[in-house]
């Protein structure tokens, strides 16, 4: 295959973000800036993929829309790390490893926010099969992953990927779902997750069929912080259809 160096590219990015109310639940004012960069190789018919990236936030922001809440140092970052080995099979099989991880607030008392502000970044590709799909996000989560593409034939394409999450930091809030233990007690385990997809081109760059699946074992953060209330492990599919014009 080519040299690692001619199949690499860099990328770099910066966003300036700064609004009376950001996006997320019980999101206040926000002013902070986003660096960011990603190297990567993609994926041959054989041979080693990588990707790496990282972003970190510098600004002002808040934890609380709530009034009169005062603006607090925002210091926060975002790291992703997978490595990948294709192989020139039937099938064609690409098997890689990914860690995921976005800073969470370590202390909810002091002046410093050091949430990850996922700002309006996709989530389907990281943490679930769709974005309506909603457990996990890209704040204060650490997350080691495993996952497989594979393409039966030229028209089919499907993944399956295992990923245990966790709390980057035990005293924030596990962003979306509305619990926080401020005492850190609860521990950082938000449970296991097994996810595929499998699409099929009906036909070539016009109409595509989707169907895809999540079922996550919740781990003991959900339960010990809603007791009696806790709904047990949740099982997620969809169909989809799309059509190009």
């Amino acid at each position: 295959f080519a040299p690692w160096v001619e199949r690499s590219q860099l990328e770099l990015s910066f966003l300036r973000f700064d609004s009376a109310r950001g996006p997320g639940e019980g999101a206040g004012p926000v002013d902070i800036d986003t660096l960011a960069a990603r190297l990567f190789r993609p994926a041959a018919r054989s041979g080693l993929n990588y990707e790496l990236e990282l972003g970190i936030q510098r600004g002002d922001s808040t934890t609380s829309a709530a009034p009169g809440t005062a603006l607090l140092a925002h210091r926060a970052y975002y790291a992703h790390a997978e490595l990948g080995v294709a192989f020139d099979l039937p099938w064609s099989p690409n098997f890689l490893l990914q860690y995921d991880r976005a800073s969470g607030d370590t202390d909810p008392t002091d002046s410093t926010n050091e949430r990850f502000n996922p700002l309006f970044g996709e989530r389907r590709f990281d943490t679930g099969p769709t974005g309506i799909y909603g457990p996990f996000q890209r704040s204060n989560i650490a997350t080691p992953g495993l996952r497989l593409t594979f393409a039966p034939s030229p028209r089919w394409r499907s993944m399956l990927a295992y990923r245990d999450f966790r709390l980057a930091a035990k005293r924030d809030a596990w962003v979306g779902s509305g619990f926080r233990d401020a005492t850190g007690e609860a521990g950082d385990s938000l449970g296991r997750q097994l996810e595929g997809s499998f699409t099929f081109t009906a036909i070539p760059e016009r109409l595509s069929i989707e169907t895809g699946f999540a079922v996550l074992r919740s781990g003991g953060y959900a339960e010990q912080l809603a007791g009696a209330a806790f709904r047990g492990s949740p099982r997620y599919a969809y169909a989809a259809i799309t059509t190009n014009f």
